[in-house]
């Protein structure tokens, strides 16, 4: 009986190390995609305005700790009150991450330099309506 005791506590440390031992391969290439939402409420006479948007990243992996990183995102703000803003931001993101892969959580670290593109466009109403009669004076821009 201690003979079996002893044979099954060794059989049950060594394969709970050997366990341990096991490591998931590394992915070559990782995708991800979020959904972005701001409000802003700056207070006083300036009435509130929301953004709506979303990114997707996409990571290849070079080996177990180093990958690169592109993450490309865009935001469009449309109205703040009577003032429409119609203001769209695309944001390109690039550059390298260096992952943790010890368990199934990976922490990691990255930098990433950015390229950012924005449309400009802001309409307001010639008249006091909210319905926006008469058609409202619009003014697009590129930066």
């Amino acid at each position: 009986m201690k003979t079996n005791v002893i044979l099954a506590g060794t059989l049950l440390v060594f394969g709970v190390a050997a366990s341990a031992q096991e490591t998931a391969p590394t992915p070559k290439a990782e995708v991800g995609f979020s959904y972005s939402y701001t409000r802003v409420n700056p207070g006083g006479t300036l009435s509130s305005g929301n953004a709506n948007g979303g990114y997707g990243f996409v990571e290849y992996n070079f080996n177990k700790v180093v990958g690169l990183v592109a993450e490309l995102g865009a935001n469009y703000t449309g109205n703040a009150g009577r003032v429409q803003l119609g203001n769209t931001t695309f944001q390109y993101l690039f550059g390298p991450r260096f992952n943790w892969r010890k368990s199934r959580f990976t922490p990691y670290v990255q930098t990433r330099l950015p390229i950012r593109h924005r449309l400009v466009g802001t309409c307001v109403p010639t008249s006091g309506s909210i319905f926006m009669w008469p058609e409202p004076t619009c003014h697009d821009r590129r930066s």
